[in-house]
């Protein structure tokens, strides 16, 4: 026979887990290694607060990778606040398809320009003036797919290994970006150099970006 004191404790287990369900309804976590419906195609923001190019030297296709470094921000609960906070402002609140936390990701403000100088004379360009006119910023976005109503699928440009993909390929010199920036694009870009020089010994480049009010910038060698 249950005694009173067993009854009460187990009436106190009950509230007690209806209280922190109820604390965490809005609070949803992804299973551990698992899928869910979280509303949201971008699961994950970096919050840049440095950029670095992974990669020091061209690949055959003369580009360098742009990685964009931070904190990272998710729909997980203790960062749920900031992370509705950035959702809304893209309108990322209603894609009803199930999604990984690392689903999609997406860098946390607009970007506006990206620069790069040579401490040389680089392809005619005077030493310390922008090399927009012969570098290409290459970038993903979600920001279209997302304002599609997420409707739309996008072939890719050869630079990318599959034919489509609901994120939006982006082309463009750095410096001549729109006056309304890149928004929701990858935390990995390509910087494509339309022509590299012969026998001009060692170059110092920097590369600034601009994310919202903040710039960004780092510095990589190379010879050629």
């Amino acid at each position: 026979m249950r005694t009173l004191s067993s009854i009460n404790i187990t009436v106190l287990s009950v509230v007690a887990l209806l209280f922190a369900s109820g604390c965490q309804k809005d609070e949803k976590v992804f299973p551990v290694s698992g899928t869910d419906v979280t509303g949201h195609f971008i699961n994950t923001y970096i919050i840049p607060d440095s950029i670095s190019i992974g990669n020091a030297y061209f690949d055959t296709d003369s580009t360098w990778t742009l990685i964009f470094k931070g904190d990272d921000i998710t729909h997980q609960y203790k960062d749920s606040a900031m992370f509705r906070k950035l959702s809304e402002s893209l309108g990322d609140t209603s894609y009803t398809e199930e999604t990984t936390p690392d689903y999609a990701c997406a860098v946390a403000g607009t970007v506006y320009s990206v620069d790069i100088v040579c401490d040389r004379d680089f392809l005619g360009i005077e030493a310390g003036k922008s090399l927009g006119g012969v570098v290409v910023l290459r970038a993903l976005s979600a920001y279209e797919f997302i304002e599609s109503g997420y409707t739309a699928v996008f072939d890719m440009p050869s630079w990318i290994d599959y034919p489509k993909s609901n994120l939006y390929p982006i082309e463009t010199v750095g410096t001549e970006i729109d006056t309304d920036g890149l928004k929701a694009i990858e935390p990995r870009c390509w910087l494509h150099f339309t022509g590299i020089p012969e026998g001009i010994g060692e170059c110092t480049f920097t590369v600034t970006v601009s994310v919202d009010s903040r710039q960004f910038q780092c510095s990589v060698t190379q010879s050629f």
